[in-house]
């Protein structure tokens, strides 16, 4: 490649003179930009997608943690609720039995009543 340049400088200086000679310099640096600039895309891009990987594996195990916690979250809500029914039928209970009593207490006090009586 170089030689070919070398050539191609030797006919258009013969041609065109020195501004030839001075436009292939400016060609050839701007090849070796684009090169670098080629090289830089190409490590960016590598970077890029390590970090795109990285962000991805991370979002993964976050939605597998929310998925854990979730599923935890509604067992012991679905625990909650039995203890709540469990409460809820033991107040009920409690408040017959109480009502139970009180009725009994008031036969009690009948037949003591008519006990005394006799």
């Amino acid at each position: 490649w170089e030689e070919t340049c070398d050539a191609v400088d030797k006919v258009l200086l013969q041609f065109q003179g020195p501004k030839a000679q001075d436009d292939t310099a400016i060609l050839k640096e701007n090849k070796k930009i684009i090169s670098s600039l080629e090289d830089n895309i190409d490590v960016i891009r590598t970077k890029s997608n390590r970090l795109k990987e990285e962000i991805q594996r991370r979002i993964q195990e976050c939605a597998e943690q929310l998925n854990n916690k979730t599923d935890s979250i509604r067992a012991k809500q679905q625990r909650v609720e039995e203890l709540q029914n469990e409460i809820d039928s033991i107040r009920s209970s409690t408040q017959k039995s109480t009502e139970k009593e009180k009725e009994l207490k008031i036969k009690i006090d009948q037949y003591r009543d008519q006990a005394s009586q006799e």
